[in-house]
């Protein structure tokens, strides 16, 4: 408890240092952070260059957005957020595109069959009941 109370206010003393323009404190945080924010994302999307690539983003996104965050900032929580963000971005923009592919491919078939007419599958419903 108390060494994470200590991690929390170096991190506090960090984020100051980096708002204030100094990169040494901001490759501090990547040194700390980046190993368990890769981790997690690894076990996110079970991809081992993908999760390095997320990595990657999520701290140009923490840099870009340091300037502008609160100082009383809880870094480890702000990370994850970040790259949880990315990875279901990352999700959201493949698995749809990925989905309309199937669902292109699937309704090519389907197309090409001549629709049957609702009389005749009311009619095998009938039979059946």
């Amino acid at each position: 408890m108390e060494n994470e109370l200590e991690d929390e206010q170096t991190d506090a003393r960090l984020v100051e240092r980096a708002q204030r323009g100094d990169r040494a404190a901001f490759a501090a945080l990547v040194e700390r952070y980046q190993q368990p924010v890769g981790s997690y994302l690894w076990r996110l999307t079970r991809d081992r260059e993908l999760a390095l690539d997320l990595t990657q983003d999520t701290f140009l996104r923490a840099y870009r957005s340091i300037g502008t965050t609160p100082r009383s900032l809880l870094v480890r929580p702000w990370l994850f957020r970040i790259a949880t963000n990315l990875a279901y971005d990352y999700f959201r923009r493949n698995v749809a595109s990925a989905a309309c592919r199937l669902a292109g491919s699937i309704a090519q078939p389907l197309r090409t069959r001549r629709p049957r007419s609702k009389s005749a599958s009311w009619s095998s419903v009938r039979s059946h009941v």
